[in-house]
């Protein structure tokens, strides 16, 4: 993660546990999920050919879903 996403997050963090701001909380989560959907992406990009795309899928939309 880069350095504005980290910043971000942080602000978003303190926006929902400091000021206990619940639209925050949302934002917490949002970001949890693009990051592990673009994990997932990275390492199936990583795979080239053999990579399991459908594989792929099934995970984006389980993160999506959580």
């Amino acid at each position: 993660m880069g350095l504005t996403a980290d910043v971000a997050q942080a602000y978003d963090w303190a926006q929902a546990n400091v000021q206990g701001r619940k639209e925050s909380e949302a934002e917490l989560l949002d970001d949890t999920a693009g990051r592990k959907a673009g994990n997932a992406m990275a390492k199936v990009t990583a795979e080239g050919k053999s990579g399991n795309y459908v594989d792929l899928a099934r995970q984006i939309m389980d993160i999506l879903c959580d």
